[in-house]
Formats: C-alpha cells, structure tokens, sequence
C-alpha cells in the first residue's frame, strides 16, 4: 500500500491520520510476515520429522525379521543400511532388566556411574513410574543415565539384580530361530545425526507384522546408540 501526505495547510490532521495507518499497516504486514516464517519453519520440522519417521519404521520394520529370524539368542547390537543411512540398532529383552522397585535401591556409586546426580530425586521418580507411564529414559536429565538407563530398567522387568550380557549381531548359528513369540523387547535404531526410534515391541510370530509396538519415543537427541555397551559391562559384567 502507498502512502502519501498532503502539503496543504488546511489538512494537516488528515496528514497526520494517514501517517498513522500507514504505520499500522506497516506493523500489521511485519507481524504477519513474522508468523507466516513461524508456520513455514514449523511446517518444515513437521515434514523432516514425518520423513524420519518413515524411514525410521522400515528400519525397525527390517530389525524385527533379522531378530526372529536369527539362530543367535540375544541382546542384540548391530547395523545396517537405511534410507535413513547406516543405524545402529540396540535391541534387548525387558524381562532381564530390572524391576523398579529394584532400580531405586540401585546404590548410589551406581547411579552416579550412569549419570544420575540426585539419587532421592531419581527413586521417587522410579517408584512413581508404573503408575504414571513414565519413559524410563526421563527418570533422570542426565545424558548418561538417558542413553544407558534404558537398557538397565524397565516397568515390565522381572530382575532384582542386572547382569549386562554382551551384545551380538543377528544371524545364523546352530540352534534354531527362536522367533521370540510372546516377548517384550526394546528396539532403539538411530541414525548418525542423532535420530532414534526406541520402542518397546512384542513379537507377534506373524511374518508379516511381527512386532506390534507397545510403546514408542522418536526424537532427535545426539545419540548414536552403541556407547553404553562398554559402561554396562564394567558396572555389571560378569
């Protein structure tokens, strides 16, 4: 819009009027403008997530049939190529991990080796956490405790005691594949720019869906997946 202002001496209210919508105006357009690149940039974060979250879904899609097809037992660390690129895939049974009631009396040189720098805080969080659903990633802020809490800890957990055993590759071996029908595992696939997929699965032993997501967390958090194997081993190898 064109704004212009009268040089006659009779309409100076007139001029002072139209300089004052035009000023309006002018912040009307910048507000618009402004929220019109909000909507845009939301839109585009909308659409990189969508497109993550495709791909992400055949990677797990591909996880789920290498594990009920392999000989080898588990847990399970291992990769391979996406459309996401090359993931790395962490994939391990909620049964050997332990109980919550067990995780808040972790000791606290436990805790704080996994990152955890308020033990009280972390174990009203833990024991609070089969009745609100909490994701046991979020049981601390810690970076540490977010990558390798996980993998110690589950609401559906049988143990009062946790022993990391080493992680394999999926493959063939003399026993037969078990498909692992009626088990709860977590399968977290991430890519190298730092998206992850963790889901809690149960195989189904249906081939062609065989494992429903029971629960699921997609994020962008820096991760990569395969940096907790040599942090559990030294707490809780054998």
């Amino acid at each position: 819009m064109a704004c212009s202002l009268s040089n006659t001496s009779d309409d100076g209210y007139a001029t002072a009027s139209a300089l004052v919508l035009c000023l309006a105006i002018a912040l009307l357009c910048t507000a618009m403008t402004a929220r019109s690149l909000e909507f845009l940039k939301l839109a585009r974060t909308d659409l990189e997530r969508s497109r993550r979250q495709a791909a992400l879904d055949g990677a797990q899609f591909q996880a789920a049939v290498e594990m009920v097809r392999s000989g080898v037992a588990g847990p399970y660390h291992w990769g391979f190529s996406t459309d996401a690129g090359l993931v790395d895939v962490i994939a391990e049974p909620e049964s050997n991990k332990l109980k919550l009631e067990a995780a808040s009396a972790l000791s606290e040189g436990i805790l704080s080796a996994l990152g955890v720098a308020d033990p009280a805080a972390f174990r009203l969080r833990a024991n609070a956490a089969a009745a609100t659903a909490t994701p046991m990633a979020d049981l601390d802020p810690s970076p540490q405790w977010r990558a390798c809490g996980p993998s110690v800890v589950s609401p559906l957990g049988q143990q009062d005691t946790y022993r990391f055993v080493v992680r394999e590759k999926p493959g063939p071996s003399p026993n037969p594949a078990s498909w692992h029908i009626g088990e709860t595992w977590r399968v977290r696939v991430a890519t190298p720019d730092g998206w992850s997929d963790d889901r809690i699965v149960r195989f189904t032993g249906d081939a062609r869906r065989p494992a429903a997501v029971v629960m699921r967390v997609l994020k962008k958090d820096g991760g990569k997946g395969g940096s907790c194997d040599e942090v559990l081993g030294r707490l809780f190898g054998s």
